[in-house]
């Protein structure tokens, strides 16, 4: 009998079009179009319990090259207990810029953040 499940996924995409507003900074605007992404995803479960991880970064396209520039990483952490179709759990998930330092004066405006999950969820 196994006691601890181990888990893992590899997700590779695309994403053909999209944008989003800063509207804090001076109505900045970010254009998804054409950006790539890597997702890879961990859990373990032994009992009831489990702990989880998903790294998720985007990827610009640089001009007409093969050149990629990763652009920031989301993570997301969490742990719970899940008994019949009950779960209750923690996550955090929090997202970061990739710069370098002579980058930031440069391009100063970058999206990071963070927040905190507690939750119970019913499935059926």
């Amino acid at each position: 009998m196994t006691w601890l499940h181990l888990f893992f996924a590899l997700e590779l995409g695309f994403l053909p079009l999209g944008e989003y507003q800063v509207y804090d900074a001076g109505q900045q605007r970010a254009v998804f179009s054409g950006t790539f992404y890597s997702e890879f995803t961990v859990r373990a479960e032994a009992y009831g319990f489990y702990a989880d991880g998903i790294l998720r970064t985007t990827v610009w396209k640089m001009g007409n090259n093969l050149l990629f520039w990763p652009e920031r990483a989301l993570y997301e952490v969490g742990v719970g207990y899940r008994i019949g179709p009950v779960t209750v759990g923690y996550r955090h998930w929090c997202m970061h810029p990739f710069v370098l330092p002579h980058e930031y004066y440069q391009r100063p405006v970058y999206q990071e953040g963070a927040f905190d999950q507690v939750f119970l969820r019913i499935e059926r």
